[in-house]
């Protein structure tokens, strides 16, 4: 019965995640006017068929905190290629003369700030990343489609395979993990030398949304602040 009532949960913040996206396409104009001096600039990286909508609820609250907050409708949906979304965080990036920036990824978006971290030539931008419930080690149900977005993200995967044998950047990584995934088992959310943090909420998107995560995300960006 609990394993239920955690699909039901997730499936709500699934639902509310889409209609953030279907009632706000752009970025709100004051997610950048509520930055304060010496706070860290946030580029927002939402998972596999998620707008930057989905990640709305998040961003408000760390806009509201006064850290200046990129979102990328560019992304769309999010089923281009890592390689080819991260080219879009670069040109953000390298454009706006962003430095000293925290990437916040969920799912796949967690996998494109190792990326980023690792291989692109923006990273000297990059201060860290903070990912949830991100498939380091690739997802098995991934799998069950045929889609080439998806099939990149399973444990097969060539880029799934090569990031994690970089473990270099690692250091550099928040991994957000909740303690039941219903789409991922812990131990691919793991990263080796990186900084694992057990969360107290059980789903994949239900992480997202649950008011623990945002506050431990607000106290690790108040880490990276030149008061």
């Amino acid at each position: 019965m609990s394993l239920i009532k955690d699909w039901g949960e997730d499936w709500k913040c699934i639902l509310k995640g889409e209609l953030d996206s279907m009632g706000h396409s752009k970025p709100p104009k004051n997610y950048l006017g509520f930055a304060k001096n010496g706070y860290p600039p946030v580029i927002l990286l939402p998972g596999i068929t998620r707008k930057w909508g989905f990640l709305k609820n998040l961003a408000d609250k760390i806009s509201e905190a006064g850290y200046p907050v990129y979102a990328l409708p560019d992304l769309g949906r999010n089923m281009m290629t890592i390689p080819h979304s991260a080219r879009i965080v670069e040109k953000l990036l390298a454009s706006q003369n962003i430095k000293g920036a925290i990437l916040i990824g969920h799912s796949k978006g967690g996998l494109m700030a190792k990326y980023l971290l690792a291989e692109s030539p923006e990273r000297k931008r990059i201060k860290a990343a903070i990912a949830i419930a991100t498939p380091f080690l690739g997802s098995e149900i991934a799998r069950l489609s045929l889609s080439k977005a998806y099939q990149e993200l399973t444990p097969e995967s060539k880029i799934v395979r090569e990031l994690a044998r970089n473990k270099t950047v690692n250091r550099k990584i928040y991994s957000l993990i909740p303690i039941y995934d219903n789409l991922l088992p812990q131990q691919n959310s793991y990263l080796p030398g990186g900084r694992n943090l057990i969360i107290q909420t059980r789903g994949h998107h239900t992480i997202v949304f649950d008011p623990k995560t945002i506050k431990i995300i607000l106290e690790i960006l108040s880490r990276y602040r030149r008061d």
